[in-house]
């Protein structure tokens, strides 16, 4: 299941995408870091489901 074919997906790394520019514009980097890391950790763990679904 990929991102693209899972709309709860689209959807989660959507809403992360809009919490990572409103926390950007009103804190500064050091939050625009944090989600930058809070995203790359859902990527990896969805990256993870994908592949064990195909198992």
């Amino acid at each position: 299941m990929s991102r693209k074919s899972d709309p709860a997906l689209s959807l989660f790394f959507d809403i992360l995408q809009t919490l990572e520019t409103i926390n950007a514009a009103q804190l500064g980097e050091d939050v625009a870091e944090l989600w930058q890391a809070i995203k790359t950790v859902a990527q990896a763990e969805a990256e993870q489901i994908t592949s064990n679904e195909r198992r």
